[in-house]
């Protein structure tokens, strides 16, 4: 079976941009993979689009088809999405990020990816993801996953290891409720730093 890569890309006003992927093994060209991928995104995104404010959009799905032996990408595809986050409320900071963490069916092996920053409604007190939210994503994950996994042309989650350049498939995810950051997020947020020489 061939290996793809499936990656959202989307912005977070202010010019911020976010990319969150993750591989999967199917039968089939880089087309079939993209179609199938983006119905089963775009059923993820409508689902959860309280958890974003509108000025979060989520613009494309990118298909990567990917050689196993060699980890060089042979094909592409792109479908676009269009999607936008409908919470009345505030924003949280581009750094924010949700992270979804990947467990291999068998061994250690483990994989992420991460989700944009959500809105303030999805805080807690002590300034955590809500667990009633967290659940509800993460059981919207496993939807859009388990759908995949048991359509007609099945298309597996897993972790694809590049020094290695093999797939293992995926036994579990899961959500935390601490926020996490994803410094590869700014593309487009310059950082600016303070530093101060210390007496010695």
């Amino acid at each position: 079976m061939a290996i793809f890569k499936h990656t959202i890309r989307g912005s977070i006003g202010g010019g911020d941009i976010f990319m969150c992927g993750w591989h999967m093994q199917r039968d089939g060209d880089v087309f079939a993979a993209g179609d199938q991928a983006e119905a089963a995104v775009e059923t993820f995104l409508t689902a959860q689009a309280a958890l974003w404010t509108p000025t979060v959009v989520f613009d494309l799905l990118i298909t990567q088809e990917i050689d196993e032996g060699t980890g060089a990408v042979v094909a592409v595809a792109e479908n676009t999405l269009g999607q936008a986050g409908t919470s009345p409320d505030a924003q949280l900071p581009a750094e924010v990020a949700i992270c979804v963490s990947i467990k291999a069916l068998v061994g250690v092996v483990a994989g992420r990816f991460y989700l944009p920053a959500p809105s303030r409604g999805s805080l807690t007190t002590p300034g955590q993801f809500n667990s009633a939210l967290r659940d509800d994503l993460a059981d919207d994950l496993k939807t859009m996953f388990d759908a995949l996994a048991t359509a007609g042309t099945p298309m597996r989650l897993g972790i694809y290891r590049p020094t290695t350049n093999n797939f293992v498939g995926a036994g579990t995810i899961n959500v935390g409720n601490v926020f996490d950051s994803q410094r590869r997020r700014r593309n487009k947020l310059v950082e600016v730093r303070a530093t101060r020489v210390l007496a010695v």
